[in-house]
């Protein structure tokens, strides 16, 4: 099918799938702006309408991949990522953001990919600039952040220039489309292993088959109770787990890990200076209760997917550890303090 804007319109106000090839001729057109806006903002709309095939979001990553600014690092055991799809319009906490801060802190190599607030208050881009993390350094100065760090934020504007034409129609429709699940597939950088917290549990299938046709190693996509992007401590986590060609359904509890399940407000996220003062009392040792719960499971569960830990419960006490000791908070305080040196010259 010719990615024409009226017939591609009226195909998917119909109900019609796109094929992997489809998808991706699709996205070229509108990254190339030969789709109005006004039909792209019907088409987003008509995705919204039906759940979104595997195929379909492997078609669009590729072409957004495809013309996305290159970054490159290198790293003997792998590179990571995290990130949630946002849109489920619960106003947690930054827990993804810095999920990945901890990570790092223990022994993940960290390239995040992601972008400002679209339908929230605080993205991982508002989060890192409110901690003094420079979000829009150059690729080069990037690289050096990440050679002296094991850390790297790819800001997605910067590095995907062509979608510049979308971002005005998203911010008018101020409602979740198929580019909150393609974020955290479009990472410029090759990643080996890979987390994804989506925002219906109908989706865990279709971005588990986008994770595979993308090549991670390992891959993990997660939707929690009661319809959060990570991890729950409110109720059950639905996980699928990829490795290699092998997918894996589970469900995991807070009990397994010996936490108490809390409410939905106990998890409320707030400004991103507001996350980012909680964040720090966390890393202090001033801070206890969900949040810092939450924190610790989501980021055990990004190191377990990138092979730290046997379990979710041993990453656990790993991150318990660099917390303690004061690891995490010297972890972060450096990333911080190499990226403001960077971008300094």
């Amino acid at each position: 099918m010719k990615p024409e804007g009226k017939d591609m319109l009226e195909h998917l106000l119909q109900g019609g799938k796109l094929t992997q090839e489809d998808a991706y001729r699709l996205m070229q057109a509108i990254m190339e702006g030969t789709i109005t806006p006004l039909q792209v903002a019907g088409m987003l709309c008509a995705l919204r309408m039906r759940r979104v095939e595997g195929e379909e979001l492997a078609g669009f990553m590729q072409a957004m991949r495809k013309k996305a600014l290159p970054f490159s690092v290198f790293a003997p055991e792998g590179l990571a990522d995290n990130c949630g799809t946002g849109g489920d319009g619960r106003g947690t906490f930054n827990f993804s953001t810095a999920s990945a801060l901890l990570a790092v802190a223990g022994g993940v190599r960290v390239v995040k990919h992601g972008n400002r607030a679209v339908s929230g208050q605080s993205g991982s881009a508002d989060f890192l600039e409110h901690l003094g993390f420079p979000i829009d350094l150059a690729p080069p100065l990037m690289q050096a952040v990440f050679d002296a760090t094991g850390f790297a934020f790819l800001y997605a504007p910067l590095y995907h220039p062509a979608m510049r034409v979308v971002q005005p129609i998203r911010k008018e429709l101020g409602i979740r489309t198929i580019f909150n699940l393609l974020g955290p597939l479009v990472n410029p950088c090759p990643i080996d292993y890979k987390l994804v917290g989506v925002y219906e549990r109908s989706l865990l299938t279709p971005v588990i088959e986008a994770l595979k046709l993308s090549g991670v190693k390992r891959g993990m996509v997660l939707w929690g109770e009661p319809g959060i992007d990570e991890v729950s401590l409110v109720g059950e986590t639905h996980l699928v787990y990829l490795a290699g060609e092998t997918v894996q359904f589970s469900v995991f509890r807070p009990e397994e890990v010996g936490y108490r399940r809390c409410e939905l407000a106990d998890l409320k996220g707030g400004t991103p200076q507001e996350n980012v003062d909680l964040f720090l009392r966390i890393l202090r040792g001033k801070e206890r209760g969900p949040i810092r719960e939450a924190l610790l499971l989501n980021a055990a569960s990004f190191l377990w997917v990138s092979g730290r830990g046997e379990s979710i419960g041993e990453a656990l006490g790993i991150l318990e550890e660099l917390l303690c000791t004061g690891e995490a908070l010297r972890v972060v305080e450096n990333i911080v303090e190499t990226g403001r040196r960077v971008g300094r010259g």
